[in-house]
């Protein structure tokens, strides 16, 4: 019901020509796993208003897709600027493969990523938790 009353405002959000905005709408879509709004995101992946926009764009895409192989690789490469965000995607998609890679990266050499991949750890969905 939320996606359905929220997707308008969200899509309109994705067009501004700000910095923040247009973030903070690509992230509730991937929160909502708003797979109607994919064509949308797609666009921003191909023609972002700043660069980052695309970056982001592309792991939300990856959110929307189900993608946590994706996530969970590129991740475990070790994309140093983008594991904030991939690991805020593997938590949102709640795997096994992205919990994998998240515990992966909470024990890796960079202390910075290991912080990023410990907080997502630290807030994973009880009910997605591979213990119960």
């Amino acid at each position: 019901m939320r996606l359905k009353t929220e997707l308008p405002r969200l899509l309109k959000q994705l067009g501004r020509k700000d910095i923040f905005e247009p973030v903070t709408a690509l992230w509730t879509l991937a929160e909502l796993h708003a797979a109607e709004a994919r064509d949308d995101v797609r666009r921003i992946v191909e023609r972002p208003h700043e660069p980052f926009h695309g970056r982001i764009a592309e792991i939300v895409l990856a959110v929307l897709d189900g993608g946590d192989e994706l996530i969970a690789s590129r991740l475990r490469s070790h994309e140093h600027d983008a594991t904030p965000w991939l690991g805020y995607a593997a938590r949102l998609l709640a795997t096994p493969s992205a919990r994998g890679a998240l515990e992966e990266v909470a024990t890796s050499a960079d202390e910075e990523c290991r912080g990023f991949a410990q907080r997502e750890l630290d807030q994973w969905p009880a009910q997605a938790d591979p213990t119960d």
